[in-house]
């Protein structure tokens, strides 16, 4: 009635009052979820790298051969020679790098730099654990275990990992049943590794799909009946152990999802075998460097983060590959 205009302050509001209300930030940064790296956990044996930044290990590749031979011989027997192979791992260099404003470096809480360095060290691993498993291999990059050369199916050979195909074979790809296991810790035996194998490689939604496996109830293929590996379904506080026949199981979502065969362009694999046989050469640890030179006129430093190392197995054959599955 007397003209005057009346406003609520808000919180909602910053020049109502919300700027009077300070912000406070937690002194924890929540990290990134990443793919877990497998090849340590598998068991991979870890060797230093000499100053020149590469090592040989020379390898018997063939024995000498014998035969049974009558007392009375009169003819000279034929001779034989061993043969040699090497297992040469050269240092291949992984670089990741960031740059951050000086100012932000100064002023922030938590530290920026902390973070990033943390950051490339995580990431490092896991790009290492990748380019082990699977990268194609180059002067630059290495070799990763399933890019070797591959024996003839289900015959195990010197020099060349063990290729089994499942026996559940279909046009655009194949389905790992439980037999598969079996058989692949025999080839596994076949291939003559007098030591146990460490484990198993393959993507979760893989080791899910393994364990889900049933049998038929009352018409083919409806995998309706029992379970075919023991679950935790009799006793919903038991716990679903990690392992397949007997053996411990590493997974990680970095497993490739992208084989192919026939029209099928999201299939998977799976390794098994003693990762003890792969070796990886590291030179030092991660080499974390600080520049603020690079870009010094526009006040900005600069984190390089080098991982200098090479993987490569000391015998194919203590490794068994199934390739081109469905994941379901």
């Amino acid at each position: 009635d007397l003209g005057i205009e009346r406003k609520d302050l808000q919180l909602g509001d910053d020049t109502l009052g919300g700027y009077l209300i300070p912000i406070t930030q937690a002194a924890t940064v929540f990290d990134l979820f990443r793919a877990r790296a497998t090849i340590l956990r598998a068991g991979a044996t870890v060797v230093p790298l000499p100053p020149t930044g590469q090592i040989t290990y020379p390898r018997l590749t063939a024995d000498p051969s014998f035969s049974w031979t009558d007392p009375d011989t009169t003819t000279d027997a034929a001779t034989s020679n061993i043969s040699l192979g090497v297992v040469r791992l050269i240092a291949k260099s992984l670089r990741g790098y960031v740059t951050i404003p000086n100012d932000l470096i100064r002023y922030s809480s938590p530290s920026v730099e902390v973070l990033v360095r943390a950051a490339l060290a995580d990431k490092a691993a896991v790009e290492f654990d990748d380019a082990a498993l699977q990268a194609a291999g180059s002067s630059v990059q290495p070799k990763g275990l399933i890019g070797y050369p591959a024996s003839a199916a289900e015959v195990p050979a010197v020099g060349k990992i063990t290729l089994h195909v499942a026996l559940t074979v279909g046009a655009n790809g194949a389905t790992f049943g439980p037999e598969d296991v079996m058989k692949i810790m025999g080839l596994y035996s076949q291939g003559d590794d007098p030591a146990n194998p460490t484990g198993w490689i393959m993507r979760p939604l893989m080791r899910a799909a393994i364990a889900n496996r049933r049998a038929d109830a009352v018409t083919a293929g409806d995998a309706k009946g029992p379970f075919l590996f023991w679950t935790s379904r009799g006793s919903l506080g038991a716990q679903v152990p990690e392992a397949l026949g007997g053996h411990p199981v590493f997974t990680s979502s970095k497993v490739s999802k992208t084989r192919a065969k026939g029209s099928g362009t999201d299939l998977t694999y799976v390794l098994f075998g003693n990762f003890a046989r792969l070796l990886v050469g590291m030179v030092g640890a991660i080499e974390l460097a600080v520049s603020e030179h690079v870009k010094f006129l526009q006040d900005k430093t600069i984190i390089r983060a080098v991982l200098r190392g090479d993987t490569g197995p000391s015998h194919e054959q203590a490794f068994v590959f199934t390739d081109t599955l469905l994941e379901s």
